[in-house]
Parts: structure tokens; C-alpha cells; sequence
């Protein structure tokens, strides 16, 4: 397993797996789209913002979340533009991404995927 000790300066795209369905399954019937790329992306998110939002939301029950920040490391952003997705597919990209990232947490907690009080970001499936 491959824990990160610190949370990194980094956005990363973000969106809700339910628009990742709705994008493939427009992709089925759309005409003229075969063999493109397609980015999906509500809104680029940071670490910084995920981790505030989970530690405020689980602390009262006892999790602690890392949120150590590193001295002088920092990563590079990702770029990234939705437009084509869209244009070609007319996402419309409406969920809250915070409720999504605390809902997809609790099931994590629910189905006991989540076992510890301590919650830190593990990269190994990533």
C-alpha cells in the first residue's frame, strides 16, 4: 500500500460517476462521434478543498483526516476543457461534486471499504 504522508498543492478534474454514465450512454447514440476523445470534467478541485470538506464532515464522528501540507513540494495543476463534451454530448455537468465526494465517503463507511478512524490517501488503485 502506498499512503501519501502529506496533502499535496494539486487540482485534479472532478466530476460525478453519474455523469460518466450519462456521457457513455449519449456517446452510444450520437452520430459523428466515433473515434473521438472526449474529456469529462465538471470543475477542477483540490486536494486542499477535499480534505477541509471531509474533515469537517467526519470529524464528529471520530475520524481524523490527514491534512498535513508539505513545506516546499507542490505539483502541477491539470489543465483540462470540457467544451467538446459539451458541445458533442451536451453535458450539462449538474451535481453538487461536494455531496458526491461525502455520499461516495459514506458508502466507503457503510460497506466497510472505510475500517479505520483514520483516513488517509491511498494511491495503490489509483
Amino acid at each position: 500500500m502506498s499512503e501519501i504522508p502529506e496533502v499535496f498543492h494539486m487540482t485534479f478534474p472532478t466530476l460525478d460517476v453519474r455523469d460518466v454514465a450519462e456521457a457513455h450512454y449519449k456517446a452510444l447514440f450520437r452520430e459523428g462521434i466515433h473515434g473521438q476523445r472526449i474529456i469529462l470534467g465538471q470543475e477542477k478541485l483540490s486536494f486542499y478543498d477535499v480534505v477541509n470538506w471531509l474533515d469537517v464532515e467526519f470529524s464528529k464522528f471520530g475520524y481524523k483526516v490527514q491534512k498535513k501540507r508539505p513545506e516546499k513540494l507542490t505539483w502541477p495543476n491539470f489543465e483540462m476543457s470540457n467544451e467538446k463534451s459539451k458541445k458533442l454530448l451536451g453535458m450539462t455537468y449538474g451535481y453538487d461534486l461536494k455531496d458526491s465526494i461525502l455520499s461516495m465517503v459514506y458508502q466507503g463507511i457503510e460497506s466497510g471499504i472505510i475500517e479505520d478512524k483514520i483516513m488517509k490517501i491511498d494511491i495503490s488503485d489509483m
